[in-house]
């Protein structure tokens, strides 16, 4: 359970603070991201997830499964489907904010 805000200390309120703001001003992303999801454009979510929060390595991996794969079958094979889902893990789990990766993997 979350401790009333007047009862924190200044640093507790600080980082309690500093995180709304982040998950606040991530809302938009977040509901991006879950609207993708509800609409099965997961490879979508992919690249804003890469774009957003990876490496060169990382877009260029999402981009190469969106565009080679996904584009020209209309579909993603089983294994490059794994390939997706473990890039976007790896993502998140690198990012620096775990808060936010948490929040972001809630949605999807």
């Amino acid at each position: 359970m979350e401790k009333a805000l007047w009862t924190m200390t200044i640093k507790e309120r600080a980082n309690y603070l500093k995180h709304k703001k982040q998950v606040d001003y991530y809302k938009p992303f977040l509901k991006t991201l879950k609207e993708n999801t509800k609409n099965n454009n997961h490879s979508e979510n992919c690249l804003l997830i890469a774009y957003n929060f990876g490496t060169n390595i990382h877009r260029l991996q999402a981009k190469e499964i969106e565009k080679e794969q996904h584009r020209q079958l209309g579909y993603i094979p089983y294994f490059v489907q794994l390939a997706r889902d473990y890039l976007v893990k790896d993502i998140l789990h690198n990012m620096d904010n775990k808060k936010l990766s948490k929040e972001i993997y809630k949605v999807l």
